[in-house]
């Protein structure tokens, strides 16, 4: 008699079954003499849980499992078809967006025994994939192809085009959590770092800031780093400073190629032919040799002024 008390169970007027929990409490259905899934008195769905256990505020549907230990439980959408099918959840997170327009998470089968995870998002009113995970296991960001040629068949990331433009070049970003106006010099930018299952390091790249930054004002350099034979830490081995300057042994390179190394250090040049041309360091000064069984030859203008013969 009191439309907040009791409940009903009963056909309405359009002929539709009802099943109503008049009073500020939740509706529950069961099997086995278990409770399997309650609908709490906020409206949400909660499956699988305690007796008594509710949904959070912003949670309209709760799935869990109770002392099952390491079993894994979850919610399973299942597409029934005999050819390459697939499974949807669509999340809209305002009325415009329909099913088939909304940001989505899918599954996609690959053959009888393979599937893909595609995520989407919506631009002007249409859902398009933006990021895949194969069914080998490879991100694929900005294509839903596989690679099969060459290195691109073994890689894990997979990057096309930039965004907006999956036919434009590859384009990453790695950047530093704070703006230009607050780096200062020496500041790590990034990094890549080339190593084992357990992050030791063989050998990475990284960028610092040459200088303090700012507006405009991006002063960057590049450091090279491998780890020795015998060593576990990574030794700078090179680095292209914010000039252009190239160092080799020298965290300062004061020239576009700078060589600095112990007593004989140098550089070596090599052709095809076997000839062998070597500048190096000496205690008495300099050397500038060849070191095969051919002659040194000095010019100017791009004419040979002096030889000395083998």
């Amino acid at each position: 008699n009191n439309a907040a008390d009791g409940s009903i169970f009963g056909i309405g007027n359009d002929e539709a079954l009802l099943i109503y929990q008049q009073e500020n409490n939740y509706l529950a259905l069961g099997t086995n003499n278990t409770e399997r899934l309650r609908i709490d008195s906020a409206g949400s769905l909660v499956v699988g849980t305690a007796m008594g256990t509710t949904s959070s505020a912003n949670q309209r549907v709760l799935i869990t499992a109770t002392n099952e230990g390491a079993t894994t439980y979850g919610l399973y959408i299942h597409n029934n078809s005999y050819s390459a099918g697939r499974a949807r959840i669509s999340m809209s997170p305002r009325y415009s967006f329909a099913y088939n327009t909304a940001p989505y998470i899918e599954s996609l089968s690959e053959s009888t025994s393979a599937a893909a995870l595609i995520f989407g998002t919506t631009t002007g009113g249409t859902a398009a994939e933006r990021l895949r995970i194969d069914s080998s296991g490879r991100l694929l960001v900005g294509t839903s192809s596989s690679p099969s040629a060459a290195n691109g068949s073994d890689s894990v990331l997979v990057v096309q085009g930039k965004a907006n433009s999956s036919g434009a070049a590859g384009f990453i970003s790695i950047q530093k959590g704070e703006p230009a106006s607050s780096i200062t010099t020496n500041e790590e930018i990034g990094a890549v770092n080339f190593g084992d299952n357990a992050g030791n390091t063989f050998a990475y790249i990284r960028c610092r800031a040459d200088a303090n930054a700012g507006a405009g004002d991006f002063p960057g350099r590049l450091e090279f780093f491998t780890t020795a034979s015998g060593a576990s830490s990574p030794t700078e081995r090179l680095r292209i400073d914010s000039s252009g300057n190239v160092g080799i042994g020298t965290s300062s390179p004061s020239d576009t190629l700078h060589l600095n190394g112990a007593t004989g250090y140098g550089l070596k040049i090599t052709d095809s032919s076997s000839h062998i041309g070597v500048y190096r360091t000496h205690s008495d000064g300099a050397i500038l040799k060849t070191a095969s069984n051919h002659a040194l030859l000095l010019g100017t203008n791009d004419t040979e002024r002096l030889r000395i013969d083998s």
